[in-house]
C-alpha cells in the first residue's frame, strides 16, 4: 500500500516538470520568434533612438535593426546629429551628421547575459565616418553631441562646452594627457 501511494506521487511529480519543462519551451520559442517580426525589432530601435536623444544632447537615428536578436544585432545605416541645427542656403534649418555608420555588427555573449553581464563577442564597424565641425564657441560638434542632459554636478564641470576641446587643441604640446585625465577624474572618480 504504501509504495502504491509513492508510486503515485512519484508519476504525478515527473507529469509536473515534463508539463513545466513543455510550457517554459513553449513560451521560450515564442518570445524567441517574437523577436524576430520586423514589428519588434523596430520597436526596439525606436525605443534606444528615444533613450539616447533623451540622454545626450545630439540625435540618433537608425536606419534599419536586423539580425538573430538575442545573439545577434546588425544595425544599418546609423547617424549621429549636432545638436544645434545650421540654417542651410535655402533657410531651411537642418543638423550636421557628425557621425555615421553604414553597417554596425555586433554578438553577445547570451551566458553572460544570463548572469547580469553585458560581454561583446564580437563588433564590425563598416564604413564609418566622422566629422570633426567646430561651433561657434570653438568647441566641436561631437563633443556637444556626446554630452550628456542630466550630470551630476562634479560631472557638469567637467563636461562644459571646450574641455576637451582645449585637450584636442593641446595634444602636441603634450598637455592633452593631463587634462584628459582631469576630465576623466571628474567623471568617473578616477584617482
Amino acid at each position: 500500500m504504501f509504495l502504491r501511494y509513492i508510486h503515485i506521487i512519484w508519476k504525478y511529480f515527473w507529469r509536473t516538470v515534463l508539463f513545466l519543462l513543455v510550457f517554459i519551451l513553449i513560451i521560450g520559442g515564442g518570445l524567441f520568434g517574437l523577436l524576430q517580426l520586423n514589428t519588434s525589432q523596430n520597436y526596439i530601435a525606436n525605443q534606444m533612438e528615444e533613450e539616447f536623444n533623451t540622454r545626450f544632447y545630439g540625435e540618433l537615428n537608425i536606419g534599419d535593426l536586423n539580425g538573430l536578436m538575442p545573439f545577434r544585432f546588425t544595425f544599418s545605416n546609423i547617424s549621429l546629429m549636432a545638436p544645434s541645427a545650421v540654417q542651410s542656403q535655402a533657410g531651411i534649418a537642418r543638423r550636421d551628421t557628425v557621425i555615421s555608420i553604414d553597417t554596425l555588427n555586433t554578438q553577445i555573449d547570451l551566458w553572460s547575459l544570463l548572469q547580469n553581464k553585458l560581454s561583446i563577442t564580437d563588433f564590425q564597424v563598416q564604413n564609418p565616418s566622422v566629422q570633426l565641425l567646430t561651433e561657434g564657441g570653438g568647441s566641436y560638434s561631437r563633443t556637444n553631441a556626446l554630452r550628456s542632459r542630466s550630470l551630476r554636478p562634479e560631472q557638469a564641470r567637467a563636461a562644459e562646452p571646450g574641455t576637451m576641446d582645449s585637450a584636442d587643441r593641446d595634444y602636441r604640446s603634450g598637455t592633452l594627457r593631463r587634462r584628459w585625465f582631469a576630465v576623466c577624474r571628474g567623471v568617473s572618480g578616477y584617482e
